[in-house]
């Protein structure tokens, strides 16, 4: 992880945007620097939970992740963590 962040500077240094505020299960957000954009998704409950936004993602862009299959039609499994690259 150390070496994710130390080869991707937009995780340290990128515009942060939260995304899907009032879900009580899942933290996500976006960094965005340069031509760089990444999405970070944290299922922090035991519990299978739905990501609602409408940024594409697919297995294709994730940079790391907890879980070989993490999420299926946008819900993610408990406890996963994924960092997608975008664009």
């Amino acid at each position: 992880m150390a070496a994710l962040r130390k080869n991707n500077l937009v995780l340290t240094y990128g515009l942060f945007e939260i995304g899907d505020e009032k879900n009580e299960d899942i933290f996500a957000y976006t960094r965005e620097l340069d031509d760089q954009k990444l999405l970070v998704v944290l299922n922090f409950s035991a519990k299978p939970a739905l990501l609602n936004t409408s940024i594409e993602t697919n297995q294709e862009n994730i940079l790391i992740t907890n879980y070989v299959q993490p999420f299926q039609n946008n819900v993610y499994q408990p406890y996963a963590a994924v960092i997608y690259k975008l664009g």
